[in-house]
């Protein structure tokens, strides 16, 4: 027998040159680092376990109750039906709703619990912003760095009923700054203001809970809901596609943190919650969105740039973009790649943003030299092309169109596949 094995994969491939002359000004540079400093919220903390805990309650036709029994004592000699519609819309619902309410807790308090990009950039007295530090991807730690496990740590079951009391495997976290030497502010600054990528969506919630089921974590064997859970790699390309950037925290220009010192960073609590209504990241150069360079950030994750991209067109310093890249075989030329999505890095305006993504199994040339074989796998609308399920190619390639404004730039597509 032959085991298939399947190896989750991030490639970044920096297909656009990145000129000096194109980055926004940066006149007053800063040295600093972003952490994350764990702390539950007091309504989740529990004296027997290290993670936050929640109960979690559901009904269901009493046709429903073998089974539900059976996921916990794992006898299904008793169980003849299929479980109804009713048991996993309620087990569904029940769910999302915890997770959902620990979500907004942790938010409300300024907490984190998915991954997202944050920098710093100055405020200027025309009200725009200057990069000071390029906007970096940060997560919590493995097995932290994923959509958390729901694991039942005591059960009850009645015949038309349960209810769980649940270990929730996330790390909700205060976000901290450590400035290497203090900044010297440009002489048009007024502050210095904390931006950040809205985070993404800790599970897809458009899928359903199945059932409750045995999972091992580290060295035990404990119960869980099964849900479709995203991993680490998934969720980190959803949080560096997102571009809508906004302001969660300021320093006034002459009030900076000393040297040297983790600090935390002053959110707001409600900020989180209420996302649309905190201040849009404005760049001087006129651009408002950001995924961020990724290269100036806490040394999380390293991707590997290629020296040189295969673009197949030059891109303009302003003006609308429409570009294909050369065939990419992603570092793995003679494998398939199960693609799951791409999102696109630089800095620009996320607003008419169109991607297009091509995969082929090999190229052919017609009479005229004109490369064929490659198929459109998906269209999107925006830098983030995601959720896709069961596309495999040997070869991909993107397209794109756009408009940038002076001080953009395009840097890298990020690719999140699965080798099998």
């Amino acid at each position: 027998m032959i085991k298939r094995i399947s190896t989750d994969r991030i490639i970044f491939r920096r297909i656009f040159p990145v000129l000096s002359e194109r980055r926004p000004e940066a006149s007053a540079p800063i040295a600093a680092r972003f952490s994350l400093r764990r702390e539950i919220p007091e309504k989740y903390v529990s004296q027997r376990f290290e993670n936050p805990v929640a109960k979690i309650s559901f009904t269901f036709p009493a046709d429903d109750a073998p089974r539900v029994r059976a996921w916990f004592s794992d006898d299904y000699s008793g169980v003849s039906r299929l479980p109804s519609t009713t048991l996993q819309r309620n087990l569904t619902s029940a769910l999302h709703d915890a997770l959902d309410t620990y979500i907004e807790t942790c938010s409300f308090a300024g907490l984190f619990t998915s991954p997202f990009t944050v920098g710093f950039a100055w405020r200027l007295s025309s009200g725009k912003h200057r990069i000071a530090l390029a906007p970096a991807f940060i997560s919590a730690e493995s097995p932290y760095n994923e959509s958390p496990i729901v694991a039942v740590r005591d059960h009850t079951v009645v015949e038309q009923g349960a209810s769980t009391y649940n270990e929730i495997y996330n790390s909700p976290s205060r976000l901290e700054a450590t400035f290497d030497t203090t900044p010297t502010p440009p002489s048009d600054a007024v502050a210095l203001d904390v931006i950040a990528t809205r985070r993404p969506a800790l599970y897809d919630s458009s899928r359903q809970a199945t059932d409750i089921s045995t999972v091992v974590i580290g060295e035990s064997r404990l119960k869980a809901f099964n849900y479709p859970r995203y991993t680490s790699s998934q969720l980190r390309i959803l949080a560096e596609g997102e571009t809508d950037t906004r302001v969660i925290a300021s320093y006034p220009a002459d009030g900076l943190p000393a040297a040297g010192i983790a600090t935390t960073v002053p959110v707001a609590d409600g900020a989180l919650v209420n996302w649309k209504t905190l201040p849009s990241f404005t760049s001087e150069n006129g651009s408002g969105g950001t995924t961020g360079s990724g290269s100036e950030g806490p040394d999380i994750f390293k991707p590997e740039y290629p020296e040189e991209g295969p673009l197949a067109d030059v891109i303009p310093e302003e003006g609308d973009v429409e570009v294909e890249t050369e065939a990419m075989d992603l570092g793995y030329p003679e494998q398939l790649k199960w693609m799951r999505g791409i999102a696109l890095r630089g800095i620009f305006a996320n607003e008419g943003v169109k991607l297009r993504l091509y995969g082929a199994h090999h190229l052919e040339k017609d009479s005229a030299g004109a490369e064929g074989g490659w198929h459109l796998v998906a269209e999107s609308k925006g830098s983030v092309l995601r959720r896709l399920r069961a596309v495999r190619y040997r070869l991909w390639k993107v397209g794109l169109s756009l408009h940038l404004n002076k001080g953009d730039r395009l840097e890298a597509v990020a690719f999140d596949f699965t080798l099998r």
